[in-house]
């Protein structure tokens, strides 16, 4: 019985494998066995290092053949993307063979994406469970009964594999294999890595830890190529003139997410006429030196113009990807099949086409032709994508390939800075880079650079307002962490996060509160389900710990938070450990201020000007060919410099200046800006009806508050009125009292429509936070939790964000208590809550009864 998820083999007859292994992999296989036979006294955990395109896939199914299979072991293989799962179940087909003895082996994968079966699935007589680590350890977190009965089933003879081993020193996944070996000291566990070791020393001791005989067998993809093994792989950066449109509200929208470009940018590339034309000139003009080549594409109509274009210039070229449109111009467009498709791929391995352009078909699968060359039409923030991508040029001669694999990506002039997936780190990654603190992020830097240039550029004043090398970062923090992307596929992500001069001091304090009080969510985040949800409340953090950069110029506020996102993952994901830092060394060596006075002092001319600008624009240990594409850049970047040097000698004469009072109201786009920012939502009880929704001053404009997104907050209408005059900012979650107010508890700020809504859960959530919000001065309720019926309509729940001491609530609860009953009566409700507790980090802290008609109120210790 075979699906795309489980198959079972009837071994009723003896079959030899296939498939031989190669000098490496029997290397491999021999130092596996001796690992396995070895009798020791601590616990069994080995490391395998294959390089990507090595086979330790292939390596570790037939192992688990000729070994815990084959003794009737069962086996629980642990991957942190579907393309993995996939790729394990494939070579179980063929590994399987290995067993040697005539039995049924049953193999299932289990994970969130459609197709694969789900957890409760897992049946007790599964030989392998094939799962994502993610699934796996939220199962085992909640005590999932099909897992608990598989686990069982293994007894003693547990066999975990661990693929990406280097995603084991994540706390959550790290929890999971110790309490399995806890609970089977017999287990042996056996990851698989091309990059098995790490520059953090904290993470370099839990991988000795579950893996206490290490690196049993290790091979480099330099020793891989020597042997023809693997392809050498040639990168090509191919600049296009071409500069997508992002809008800035979409673009900070989409950098909170954890997924590719969104759609409708990719549209924008993918069909755009001239933009393909230099894509097809590009190969059309290089073809002897990239042969057979794949291309990848993201939209048929791309595919069908990129086909075109390249038999325009006398290429053989096919298309292949799935898509039925009635309005296409051929019977080819309305109705691309499978059937054709087949075609497509079979004329390409016999070498009848040169050009196969693809959408996604061509990533995986063991039907899949290779090719000398791959064309990437665009960058890509998934490395997951960029490996599928990327390994369809890796095969070497020994395997059918060719000596040299040509990686040629397409990029695009982009004016916002984003995380691409890097091919080189494919190829080893950031830990075989050589030393961080020399892996400098120019390119980041770079786009910083550029933008604000072009800004001041495009309104007719290239001035800068601050000295030059306050525009360049003082250094990087350094970050590893994973995110989900979708469904329950897992991003590992490295970044280089630039600092500025005003911003370091900041976030050495948030790091240094992060080590005592980093909000849980964060530390959650990869095994919750309830995805909006965690969202939100990570944003929320990010927002109130935004605050605290106040007015920082607009290019670099749109990278903080992104920044402190990556932060506070680094630390939850890594036991608190800071990320670290690494100064930019050469940034004294990179001030044009100091060409600037150079210039001015010396009075030179505008041929000595030039000179000296092109002797600086080429100096071999300087960065300025990489911050700035061309000279033009470079001296439009000195002209700047210039200017304000300039502009800050003394006037010749007395200006007069007429300020005008500040404007009472921001513009309607602004008013849009501030509701987005805050989510469509009340900043002080929820409340999301948007044509309810109003921009407040959080100081009032009468008492000097500025109009400004700084100054400003969304607040329902009721909220707005509530608060009047008064200064409240609930853009922050910690109240700004140091000791108990003395106020009571606005008990009458109703929110609207109580005689339609009494029975509602979310009108008591958004009464309750309005209630406790104004009490605290701040939005420190994190979200309410009221039931309609059972416990939870007997037992409703307040949960405080920390910093907003819920002692002071104690002796006005019961007076919450006893409002919240009678408004139901009035109503002719049935009598609710019994009790309101208050929570604060997960840990219940006070609460409030009503009993026999007396309400009291208690800390609970």
């Amino acid at each position: 019985m075979m699906t795309d998820a489980y198959a079972r083999y009837d071994l009723t007859k003896s079959v030899s494998p296939t498939k031989h292994p190669v000098e490496h992999q029997r290397e491999a296989l021999d130092a596996l066995q001796r690992w396995y036979d070895g009798k020791r006294d601590d616990a069994a955990g080995a490391l395998l290092s294959i390089p990507t395109g090595g086979g330790k896939t292939f390596i570790a199914t037939r192992f688990l053949a000729r070994t815990a299979l084959r003794e009737g072991r069962k086996v629980l293989w642990l991957a942190h993307t579907h393309h993995l799962l996939e790729q394990a179940f494939e070579a179980f087909g063929e590994g399987v063979q290995a067993i040697g003895e005539e039995r049924q082996v049953s193999v299932r994968t289990v994970s969130g994406a459609p197709g694969h079966f789900r957890i409760g699935h897992v049946e007790p007589g599964d030989d392998v469970v094939i799962a994502t680590i993610q699934t796996i350890t939220g199962a085992y977190k909640r005590g999932v009964d099909a897992l608990e009965e598989f686990i069982d089933a293994a007894g003693d003879d547990l066999f975990v594999v661990f693929d990406e081993a280097h995603h084991t020193p994540a706390n959550t996944y790290r929890r999971l294999l110790l309490a399995l070996r806890d609970r089977i000291p017999r287990m042996q566990l056996l990851g698989m890595s091309a990059t098995p070791t790490y520059t953090d020393e904290g993470k370099r001791g839990w991988l000795g830890e579950l893996f206490p005989q290490g690196i049993i067998y290790r091979v480099t993809a330099d020793d891989l190529m020597a042997a023809r093994v693997l392809a050498q792989p040639k990168i090509h950066d191919i600049p296009l003139d071409f500069t997508p449109t992002f809008d800035a509200t979409d673009y900070e929208r989409w950098s909170r997410t954890n997924r590719d470009l969104p759609e409708s940018i990719i549209t924008q590339l993918a069909e755009n006429r001239e933009r393909n034309a230099h894509i097809a000139d590009h190969y059309a003009q290089n073809r002897a030196l990239y042969g057979q080549t794949i291309i990848f594409a993201d939209r048929w109509p791309q595919c069908i113009m990129l086909e075109e274009m390249l038999e325009d210039r006398g290429v053989r070229a096919g298309s292949v990807f799935s898509h039925t449109d009635p309005r296409g111009r051929t019977a080819e467009e309305r109705n691309k099949t499978r059937h054709s498709n087949d075609q497509v791929i079979e004329a390409f391995k016999n070498g009848e086409l040169d050009v196969v352009v693809n959408i996604g078909i061509l990533t995986e699968g063991t039907d899949v032709p290779d090719a000398k060359t791959v064309f990437l039409t665009r960058k890509t923030t998934s490395s997951i994508l960029l490996t599928q991508m990327v390994g369809r040029a890796l095969r070497g001669p020994r395997f059918g390939g060719t000596d040299e694999a040509h990686i040629v990506s397409f990029i695009d002039d982009w004016r916002q800075l984003i995380h691409w997936a890097d091919v080189e780190d494919i190829f080893g990654g950031l830990e075989t880079g050589g030393d961080p603190a020399e892996r400098t992020p120019i390119e980041q830097i770079s786009v910083a650079l550029v933008r604000r240039l072009a800004r001041q550029m495009d309104t007719g004043i290239n001035i800068n307002p601050v000295p030059y090398t306050e525009l360049l970062p003082v250094g990087w923090y350094r970050v590893e962490y994973e995110v989900r992307a979708d469904h329950d596929n897992i991003e590992q992500v490295r970044r280089m996060l630039l600092v500025y001069e005003d911003q370091k001091e900041i976030f050495d304090g948030l790091l240094e509160e992060w080590t005592r009080d980093l909000p849980q969510v964060f530390v959650d985040e990869l095994l919750s389900e309830d995805v909006d949800r965690v969202e939100e409340r990570i944003a929320s953090h990010v927002d109130q710990w935004a605050e605290r950069f106040g007015d920082a110029p607009e290019e670099l506020m749109s990278n903080i938070r992104p920044n402190l996102r990556a932060l506070a993952r680094h630390m939850a994901q890594g036991d608190g450990r800071r990320p670290e830092f690494f100064p930019f060394e050469a940034r004294d060596q990179h001030d044009l201020d100091v060409l600037a006075q150079h210039v001015y002092q010396e009075r030179l001319d505008r041929i000595e000007e030039e000179d000296l600008l092109r002797r600086e624009y080429g100096q071999a240990d300087r960065y300025w060919k990489r911050f700035y594409p061309s000279f033009e850049h470079f001296c439009s970047a000195f002209d700047a410099s210039y200017r304000r040097l300039r502009s800050d000698t003394p006037p010749t004469e007395i200006n007069k200046t007429v300020v005008a009072p500040p404007p009472p109201e921001l513009t309607e786009e602004e008013k849009d800006e501030i509701i987005n920012r805050a989510r469509g939502r009340c900043l002080c009880c929820d409340w999301d009806y948007r044509p309810s929704l109003e921009i407040d001053h959080i100081r009032p404009y009468s008492d000097g508050g500025s109009t400004s997104r700084q100054n400003s907050q969304t607040l329902c209408k009721r909220c707005n009125q509530v608060k009047g005059t008064d200064f409240i900012n609930f853009r922050v979650h910690a109240t700004p009292w140091n000791e108990a107010p003395t106020s009571e508890l606005r008990l009458d700020a109703y929110p609207p429509n109580i005689r339609d809504h009494a029975m509602d859960p979310k009108w008591w959530s958004c009464y309750f936070a309005r209630v406790i919000n104004f009490f605290y001065e701040s939005d420190a309720v994190d979200r309410v939790e009221v039931g309609q019926r059972g416990e939870a309509l007997r037992v409703w729940k307040i949960h405080l964000f920390s910093n907003n001491p819920s002692e002071w609530l104690e002796p006005r609860l019961p007076k919450l208590v006893e409002k919240a009953r009678q408004i139901r009566a009035d109503h002719k409700l049935k009598a609710a809550p019994k009790r309101i507790e208050v929570y604060v980090q997960g840990e219940r802290v006070v609460s409030a009864s009503s009993d026999a008609g007396e309400t009291v109120a208690s800390p609970v210790t």
